[in-house]
């Protein structure tokens, strides 16, 4: 998942956000922690989920949101993976294609 990461910095006490991408809001602390935790001007305020990036209609930048309609035009099967820059901020990123097969059924009569 996309996280929002709230932190300030001392002593000025502005508020500044970050993204991580990481798999819960518990780890997004964890994380918070072990990147700046040894610097004593930033404190953690808060995490809170902004984007699910798994098993989405359409393939989602974790950098910027933004989703990629165009995503048929890879022409990528059942499990497979490619790198792709965003059309919107440019960040490279992975996707990966999830097929899942449903049926319908109807009487002929």
């Amino acid at each position: 998942m996309l996280v929002q990461i709230s932190y300030a910095i001392e002593p000025t006490r502005a508020v500044w956000n970050i993204n991580r991408i990481c798999d819960s809001l518990e780890d997004a602390k964890a994380n918070f922690e072990k990147e700046f935790g040894g610097q004593k001007m930033y404190r953690f305020i808060s995490a809170k989920q902004v984007l699910e990036l798994e098993d989405t209609i359409n393939p989602i930048c974790p950098y910027c949101g933004k989703e990629m309609r165009d995503a048929w035009e890879l022409y990528l099967n059942d499990g497979d993976e490619t790198e792709v820059d965003c059309p919107y901020c440019e960040e490279p990123y992975i996707v990966q294609c999830n097929v899942s097969v449903s049926y319908s059924t109807r009487n002929l009569k």
